[in-house]
C-alpha cells in the first residue's frame, strides 16, 4: 500500500466535508477553490499536490511504517486534510485583507476550515503535546503575518528580522509532520524537521520575492530582495540568490539525519535550479561586458 494522497483524492475529502456544511458556506468554499483567477492559484490543487509540507508528513510515514496497514493510511489522509484545512484558513484571511476576494462569507469558509483541522487531527491525537504545539504554531503563523505587514511597509527593513518573520508566517506547515513524529514516538526528531521547514520556508518566499518585487514595490512594500537592493543597488539580487542557496543547504543539513531521500532529492533539485540561475546570471554579465568593448 504506498502511503499518499493525490490532489484528487484531497479534493475528494473536501467534497465529502463541504456535503457536512451549511449549502451557502459550501458553495463559497468550491468557488473560492475553482475559480480560474490567478490569485487564488496558490491554494488550489494541481496534480501531483504541489506542498513539500504535503509531502514530508508522507515520507516520515514510509520511513516508520516499511509495511504499512490501511489505517495508516487512513491517518495520513486525515493528516494531510487536516494541513491543507489549515493552510485554507489562513490563507483566505490573507486574500481577505489583500481584498483578493469580496464575498464576508468566506470569513466563515475560513473558519469553518480551522474547526475541520482540529477535528482531523483529533481523530488520531489526543497527546497534549500535539496541541501545545498546535495553538503554538498557530499564535506563531499569526503574529508572523502581522509581523512580516509591518517589517514590509518599513522604508528600510531590516532583513534578517524580515527572513526570520518568512519562517514564523509558515509555522503551521510543521504540524502534519509533527502529527506522525508523535504517533510513532519520535518527537525527539521534531528540531530537526523544524529547522528543515523553517529554512525551506525562508527560501520559498525570497523566490516570491524575486518574482514579485516590481508589484510589492508599486504596492508600497519592500519585500526582502528589495531590501536588498536598497543596500546593494548593484549586487542585491545577487545577495538574495546568495541567501537562497544557504537556506536551502542549511534545510539540507538539518533533515540528512534522518536519511529521507526524496527531501534530499528535493533540496538537491532546488540546489540545481540556483546554479543554473548563477550561471545564466553569469553569462548575462560577460554579455554587457563585452557589449560595452
Amino acid at each position: 500500500m504506498r502511503l499518499e494522497i493525490t490532489a484528487r483524492g484531497m479534493l475528494s475529502e473536501l467534497e465529502r466535508r463541504w456535503r457536512r456544511w451549511p449549502p451557502l458556506l459550501a458553495s463559497e468554499a468550491r468557488r473560492y477553490l475553482t475559480s480560474g483567477r490567478s490569485d487564488r492559484g496558490a491554494a488550489r490543487l494541481s496534480a501531483p499536490l504541489p506542498y513539500t509540507w504535503l509531502r514530508l508528513p508522507s515520507w516520515l510515514l514510509a520511513k516508520f511504517r516499511k509495511r504499512p496497514a490501511r489505517e495508516d493510511l487512513r491517518f495520513l489522509v486525515d493528516v494531510l486534510f487536516a494541513q491543507y484545512a489549515l493552510f485554507l484558513y489562513i490563507r483566505i484571511h490573507d486574500d481577505l485583507l489583500d481584498r483578493h476576494v469580496e464575498s464576508p462569507w468566506l470569513v466563515y469558509v475560513a473558519d469553518r476550515y480551522l474547526v475541520e483541522s482540529e477535528t482531523a487531527f483529533a481523530r488520531h491525537l489526543g497527546d497534549r503535546r500535539f496541541w501545545t504545539l498546535f495553538r503554538a504554531c498557530v499564535a506563531e503563523t499569526l503574529d508572523g503575518i502581522a509581523e512580516t505587514h509591518a517589517l514590509q511597509r518599513r522604508r528600510r527593513p531590516d532583513v534578517t528580522a524580515m527572513l526570520e518573520s518568512y519562517a514564523r508566517v509558515a509555522a503551521i506547515f510543521k504540524l502534519g509532520a509533527a502529527a506522525v513524529l508523535i504517533r510513532h514516538r519520535r518527537i525527539s526528531l521534531y528540531p530537526r524537521v523544524a529547522a528543515f521547514k523553517d529554512e525551506l520556508a525562508i527560501a520559498s518566499q525570497v523566490i516570491d520575492d524575486l518574482d514579485d518585487v516590481d508589484e510589492d514595490l508599486a504596492d508600497g512594500r519592500r519585500n526582502s530582495v528589495a531590501a536588498m537592493l536598497d543596500r546593494s543597488r548593484s549586487g542585491g539580487v545577487v545577495t538574495a540568490v546568495d541567501e537562497l542557496e544557504r537556506r536551502l543547504r542549511s534545510a539540507a543539513l538539518a533533515i540528512q539525519p534522518l536519511r529521507l531521500r526524496e527531501a534530499d532529492r528535493y533540496v538537491a533539485r532546488q540546489l540545481e535550479g540556483i546554479a543554473r540561475v548563477r550561471r545564466a546570471a553569469h553569462l548575462d554579465q560577460v554579455r554587457r561586458v563585452f557589449g560595452r568593448l
